[in-house]
């Protein structure tokens, strides 16, 4: 079934095709304390302390000497989610154009990915090679912070639609500009500033489960809207939960270390644990 409407689908990569991503993937191959170095510098990257540029610069450096057989090797490896092809097709086949695109992972990759899910375009970061070998060096515009807007819109002015016309499915702040732009935004097993302003949510290791919104966007029935309405109430309660917990939790942080600092400072230090093992968990 084609829909008369064309619209462009937007999926981020890592943490939304990949389950993982593919900059910790890389500093693997360097050992352990420099996985754990990136991962850190992940986690600044999510909580805002530094940019997406200032993230690759940081992260590309350490991958210097890197040859490109490497690169795909550790490619190949990375584990997608459940029916990541398929939801793809299945877009397509309703007269949509889907777009990958990454600013973390190296843009021949991307093509290939994008060739690979036979989704429309692939986008990623220009890496500087030498005889197959990664120099250290990146550019493009997905290494900015606006960057993914920047590609977007190029994409829309080739075929000709707007951002009403947009969906965007992505898991981190780097897509939320983009977001904000777009019709339609979902978060996809997203962190806390996705989810705060992403109009739907998913938490899934299915792809497909994005297609009920999408399907929902394209001509909603009284019986989809009500169905979409009993899900986002079932999980809305929990979402706010889980916020106002993070919320609540911050503001006790100087009430308690001023009572015990050495408890609340391990606190916070198997908190940072916690997460940097759910990572892990991931790759």
């Amino acid at each position: 079934m084609v829909t008369k409407n064309k619209k462009l689908i937007i999926f981020d990569t890592d943490g939304v095709i990949f389950k993982s991503q593919l900059l910790l993937h890389l500093s693997m191959h360097f050992g352990i304390l420099n996985y754990v170095r990136t991962l850190y510098l992940c986690f600044l990257f999510g909580i805002n302390y530094i940019n997406i540029r200032e993230l690759l610069e940081m992260v590309y450096v350490m991958f210097r000497g890197l040859k490109e057989e490497d690169l795909w090797r550790v490619y190949h490896k990375m584990r997608q989610v459940k029916h990541a092809q398929e939801t793809i097709r299945y877009i397509k086949d309703r007269g949509h154009c889907v777009a990958l695109i990454s600013s973390g992972v190296p843009d021949f990759l991307m093509k290939h990915l994008s060739e690979r899910l036979k989704a429309d375009c692939g986008y990623g970061i220009d890496v500087k090679m030498d005889n197959g070998v990664f120099t250290g060096k990146f550019g493009g515009l997905l290494a900015s912070p606006d960057g993914k807007v920047q590609v977007v819109e190029q994409i829309l002015k080739v075929n000709k639609i707007t951002w009403d016309d947009v969906i965007v499915v992505g898991d981190d702040r780097n897509n939320l500009d983009m977001m904000e732009l777009a019709k339609v935004s979902i978060g996809f097993n997203s962190y806390y500033p996705v989810r705060k302003k992403a109009k739907y949510l998913v938490d899934s290791n299915d792809l497909r489960k994005v297609l009920d919104y999408i399907n929902l966007e394209d001509n909603p029935s009284f019986d989809e809207l009500s169905s979409s309405l009993r899900h986002e109430i079932s999980f809305s309660w929990m979402q706010e939960f889980r916020r106002k917990g993070v919320h609540f939790g911050a503001v006790l942080v100087p009430f308690f270390a001023g009572i015990n600092f050495s408890i609340t400072l391990n606190l916070l230090m198997t908190i940072t644990a916690l997460f940097m093992f759910s990572e892990l968990l991931r790759l």
